[in-house]
């Protein structure tokens, strides 16, 4: 964590003078209080609209992918929707976070 915390204190600046938003992925909420602190740099750069720097904190996908399927299946039982058949088409509707961006290559 003190490697985000150097890199956080030195680019937050330069972020904004290259109109660079940062979001987050995993779970934030899990690192130490003073790591937490130091990632403001997301609210400070929410507004900017070029490139969004995603950071991968505490993220190991296994929460995210039941995180997707509990949403799933609760959405699918207040819609009284059957499964979709195609599993690319679940896994990307559920998995992909909302807040990225959808890869282009």
């Amino acid at each position: 964590m003190r490697l985000l915390k150097t890199y956080l204190d030195a680019n937050v600046q330069r972020m904004m003078d290259n109109n660079v938003r940062m979001k987050y992925i995993g779970a934030p909420t899990n690192c130490p209080p003073r790591s937490r602190r130091r990632c403001n740099g997301r609210e400070t750069t929410a507004r900017n609209t070029g490139t969004t720097l995603t950071l991968a904190l505490k993220y190991g996908g296994r929460s995210e992918l039941v995180d997707a399927f509990r949403s799933l299946a609760a959405e699918m039982k207040q819609k009284h929707l059957n499964p979709p058949t195609s599993a690319k088409k679940i896994f990307t509707a559920i998995y992909i976070p909302r807040t990225c961006p959808t890869p282009t290559c």
